[in-house]
């Protein structure tokens, strides 16, 4: 049989579609080989590139998601610790950090030193006084306070232009600035930070309001009041205890008299 297959005078070993198939065997062979090699230059070249490709993009992915993470962590501690500040300092140092992260607490934490230092002037008792105490604040310190709340409110009024809507917070800080003009006695001050208070907010009209209310309600504080002499007060009390109707008395000396 194998001199068959290489008798040359077989006619099988001069069939063409013989010879096409073996041409075809070995361009296939040729081509997988091809495919083999381009394969292996890929994984050389390539294929390294691409895996550094991959793990920098999952690693960018990982860490914006941990950084997402860290800041809501970092913003939900600031909140707290704005929440547990009862110092003016500690308020406006928490409100130094945060000005440009937290633009909203930074602002916030402002107007609460104001308004510790501004009720600390209307109690006349010191900023961190303890409870029980009866210590009151000398008129140089009471003036040191005002000035710590107005810069408060000022600063307040400053650092809003960074929030997105500062109405709210623009005309809290203005209105702040007033009970400080309030309390030094300068009633027009008082009256022109009102005002702009008001036109601040005017877009919420019961906000608004209130600044209109205040601003109005100071109208005739400025007129000097002239208080009875004692004999006059002697004399007025007698009356009274005679009269049916002691409410005729005038309000003003009512409250100096008490509920009698």
């Amino acid at each position: 049989m194998t001199e068959e297959r290489n008798d040359p005078s077989n006619p099988a070993d001069e069939s063409p579609e013989l010879d096409a198939r073996l041409n075809q065997i070995e361009t296939a062979t040729e081509e997988d080989s091809n495919v083999n090699e381009d394969f292996v230059h890929w994984l050389k070249t390539s294929f390294p590139i691409y895996v550094l490709a991959f793990a920098a993009a999952a690693g960018g992915y990982i860490w914006y998601f941990q950084d997402q993470a860290t800041q809501q962590a970092n913003t939900i501690d600031a909140w707290r610790e704005f929440r547990a500040a009862s110092n003016p300092d500690s308020l406006l140092e928490l409100a130094s950090e945060k000005e440009v992260t937290l633009p909203h607490l930074s602002v916030q934490a402002r107007l609460q030193a104001g308004n510790l230092q501004l009720q600390a002037v209307r109690r006349n008792r010191p900023v961190n006084a303890e409870a029980d105490s009866t210590e009151t604040l000398s008129d140089e310190a009471r003036e040191e306070t005002l000035s710590g709340a107005e810069a408060a409110f000022k600063a307040a009024e400053a650092s809003a232009g960074l929030l997105p809507d500062p109405m709210i917070q623009r005309a809290t800080a203005l209105a702040g600035l007033a009970a400080v003009a309030e309390c030094r006695g300068d009633l027009e001050a008082a009256a022109s930070y009102y005002e702009q208070a008001e036109s601040t907010a005017e877009s919420i009209p019961p906000f608004a309001a209130r600044f209109r209310t205040a601003r109005e309600t100071m109208a005739g504080l400025d007129t000097p009041r002239t208080l009875p002499t004692a004999a006059e007060v002697s004399d007025l009390r007698t009356r009274a205890t005679s009269q049916s109707n002691p409410t005729e008395l005038d309000p003003v000396l009512t409250e100096i008299l008490g509920d009698e």
